[in-house]
């Protein structure tokens, strides 16, 4: 049985750094995966379903070393949306998928296969977050917002409180007594 997963779309590597160091510390039992890429995360949602617990997505992705304003997130939001519109998940792009996720598809779905897990959307480009979270609500995802601030204080302070509810609303995580603060 794979470990629950929480996935972050993120490029900035000071938010990256705080995220992970944050997680690591007060929740090392759940897999953590980071990347700056949309169409990985995509691949990375098709294949861990069942396991993802929580995904925050970050909307402008502008510090990737390719510096592309194409790749944003939402990329992904879209692609939610438009699954939860035909009512199943989109293929598998081969060749997105990073090593480290390491899992292959399941050829049977389970009944979590088309359940939705919470997302969190941390962006500061508030039209596009509007956009991002208007799509998702409509398609009805479980959304929360967080606006970052002050360098990475907000990764301790929203964002922390934003996970921990996301995670609490998951039936499939622990007690909600049980998680830290």
């Amino acid at each position: 049985m794979n470990k629950l997963l929480i996935a972050v779309l993120e490029d900035n590597t000071d938010r990256r750094e705080a995220m992970e160091g944050w997680l690591t510390e007060r929740f090392s039992m759940y897999e953590r995966f980071f990347t700056d890429d949309p169409y990985a995360m995509i691949n990375a949602i098709k294949m861990r379903r069942s396991d993802l617990m929580v995904l925050s997505l970050d909307h402008d992705l502008h510090e990737r070393p390719d510096f592309s304003t194409e790749l944003t997130g939402m990329i992904v939001a879209k692609h939610l949306a438009s699954e939860t519109r035909i009512g199943r998940s989109l293929p598998i792009t081969a060749g997105f998928l990073p090593s480290n996720m390491g899992h292959q598809p399941s050829s049977t779905r389970d009944a979590r296969s088309f359940e939705k897990f919470p997302i969190i959307l941390h962006t500061t480009n508030t039209r596009d977050g509007d956009t991002m979270e208007v799509m998702l609500r409509e398609s009805r995802w479980p959304v929360q917002r967080v606006i970052p601030f002050d360098g990475v204080t907000w990764v301790h302070q929203d964002w922390h409180r934003a996970l921990k509810r996301a995670m609490q609303s998951n039936m499939r995580t622990v007690a909600a007594d049980d998680l830290p603060d």
